[in-house]
C-alpha cells in the first residue's frame, strides 16, 4: 500500500500556491479530526462547531446567534485525498508534509490575500475594494495611517510630501551650493547629479510607505489623470511639495549663509560671476532658446515618469518594492548628466518654484522671475506636460503588453487556482 503513496514534493508543488496560514493542518493532533474518514482542519472544525451553536440558539430563540457564513477549506479536499485515499502517507509522511506546508505558506503569502478563501462558495470571495491598490508610485501605505480618518490620513500623506519634497531639495541645492561657492574645487557638476539622485532616493523611502512619494508636482498630475488619486489629494499634495521646496532652500540659506556672504559680498545677484541665485532656482544657459527649454523638460520629464510607470508596475517583476527608491534615484542622475546642460535639469516645478520665491523674499529682486525673458514659467509647464506624455506613453504601451497600470492580479491568481485544483481533484 505505501507504494501508492504520492510523492510528497510533487504534490507540495501543486497545492503550495492555495495553502493559506489559517488552513495550515497540524498533522500530530489528532483532535483536528472531526472523523476517522474525513479530516478536517482547526478553522473547518471552528466553523463547524460555530454553525451548530448558531443554529441552536436560533432554534432556541436566542437573540445573540450570529450567522456564520459556510466556507470550503482546500486543504480539507487535500487532506482528505492524502489520508483517506492513501492512508498510509499520514502515518509516514506526516513531518514532512507538515514541513513543506510551512515553508510553503510563506511564499504563496500573496495568493492567499488575492485568491478567494473558498473555491465553492463565491460569496468569500476577497473584492476588489479590499486591495490596496499600487498605482504609479504609490507604494504600500502603513496599516497605522489607513485605520485614521480620511483627513488625518490626508494630513499625513501632505506632510510626507512636504518632508520628502524638503529632503530632495535640500540635498540637491546645498550640492549645488558646494559647487559654486567653491568654484568647483570641491565638487563638479557630476556631483551636484548625485546629490539629487540620491536625495530623491533618500526622500523615496521616507515618503513612500504614507503617500507614494511623488515629490513632483507633475507626477501627482500625472496620477490625477490615472484617477489613481483625487484632485483634493492632488491639489493638497502639490501645495505640500511646494511648501516643502520652500522650506528647504531656507535651510540652505542658512546653513551657506557666511559662505554666501563672501562669495557675493552681500549682495545678492542673479547672474554674473558672483551671482548666488543658481544656487536656488535654475537658470538657463547662454544662447539656449525657450523653445529648446521647454522641449528639454518636456522630454527629460517624459523619460523620468516613463521609468517610474515601469518601476511602479506590480507587473515589472523585476524590481522588489525596496529597490524602487535606489532606481529612481539613478534615473534622476542619468537624467542631469544627459540633460543638465541646457537649464540644470528642473523636471519639478516644486523644486524650481519654491526655491526662486524664497530668493524673492531674502533680496534677489524680481530678476529671479524675469531672467531669460522670464524662463520661470518653463520648469513649471514643461515638466506637467512632459509628465503627462511620458505617463501615457508608456499605459499605451503596457495596454498592448497587455499590463494594465493599477490593476491588481486576482484573475491570473484566481485562474491559477483553478487549475491546481483541477490538478488535485484528477490525481
Amino acid at each position: 500500500m505505501l507504494n501508492n503513496i504520492p510523492d510528497t514534493r510533487n504534490i507540495q508543488n501543486k497545492i503550495g500556491s492555495f495553502i493559506t496560514p489559517n488552513e495550515v493542518v497540524d498533522l500530530d493532533d489528532e483532535n483536528e479530526f472531526e472523523s476517522k474518514d474525513i479530516p478536517v482542519s482547526h478553522e473547518s472544525y471552528d466553523l463547524g462547531q460555530r454553525r451548530k451553536s448558531s443554529v441552536s440558539s436560533a432554534q432556541s430563540g436566542s437573540s445573540s446567534s450570529v450567522e456564520v457564513p459556510r466556507r470550503n477549506s482546500t486543504v480539507d479536499m487535500v487532506m482528505h485525498h492524502l489520508c483517506v485515499v492513501h492512508p498510509g502517507y499520514h502515518s509516514h509522511e506526516k513531518k514532512n508534509m507538515r514541513r513543506e506546508i510551512q515553508q510553503r505558506r510563506n511564499i504563496d503569502a500573496y495568493i492567499y490575500h488575492t485568491v478567494p478563501i473558498s473555491s465553492f462558495d463565491e460569496q468569500t470571495s476577497i473584492k476588489y475594494s479590499d486591495f490596496v491598490q499600487r498605482p504609479i508610485f504609490q507604494g504600500i501605505r502603513l496599516d497605522a495611517i489607513r485605520s485614521q480618518s480620511p483627513w488625518l490620513r490626508l494630513l499625513a500623506e501632505c506632510l510626507a510630501e512636504l518632508l520628502g519634497t524638503a529632503i530632495l531639495v535640500l540635498f540637491g541645492c546645498s550640492g549645488i551650493a558646494q559647487y559654486t561657492l567653491s568654484r568647483g574645487v570641491l565638487s563638479s557638476f557630476l556631483s551636484v547629479n548625485f546629490a539629487f539622485g540620491f536625495g530623491a532616493m533618500i526622500a523615496v523611502y521616507v515618503a513612500g510607505p504614507v503617500s507614494g512619494a511623488h515629490i513632483n508636482p507633475a507626477v501627482s498630475i500625472a496620477m490625477l489623470s490615472l484617477r489613481s488619486i483625487t484632485p483634493l489629494q492632488c491639489i493638497a499634495y502639490i501645495l505640500s511639495q511646494f511648501l516643502g521646496a520652500f522650506i528647504a532652500a531656507g535651510l540652505v540659506f542658512g546653513t551657506y549663509f557666511d559662505a554666501i556672504n563672501q562669495f557675493d559680498h552681500g549682495v545678492r545677484k542673479v547672474t554674473g560671476v558672483e551671482a548666488t541665485a543658481g544656487i536656488f532656482g535654475t537658470l538657463p544657459a547662454q544662447g539656449v532658446s525657450q523653445i529648446s527649454l521647454f522641449f528639454d523638460q518636456v522630454l527629460s520629464t517624459a523619460l523620468l515618469l516613463i521609468a517610474l510607470c515601469s518601476l511602479s508596475n506590480k507587473r515589472n517583476k523585476l524590481v522588489a518594492n525596496a529597490q524602487i527608491p535606489i532606481a529612481v534615484g539613478f534615473m534622476i542622475t542619468a537624467i542631469g548628466v544627459a540633460f543638465g546642460y541646457n537649464c540644470g535639469f528642473p523636471i519639478n516645478p516644486a523644486r524650481d518654484f519654491g526655491p526662486r520665491l524664497f530668493t524673492l523674499c531674502v533680496g534677489y529682486g524680481s530678476e529671479v522671475f524675469s531672467v531669460g525673458n522670464y524662463y520661470f514659467w518653463i520648469p513649471i509647464v514643461g515638466p506637467i506636460f512632459g509628465g503627462l506624455i511620458g505617463t501615457w506613453v508608456y499605459h499605451g504601451y503596457s495596454k498592448l503588453m497587455k499590463v494594465h497600470i493599477g490593476e491588481d492580479d486576482r484573475e491570473i491568481a484566481r485562474a491559477r487556482y483553478q487549475v491546481d485544483l483541477q490538478n488535485i481533484t484528477r490525481m
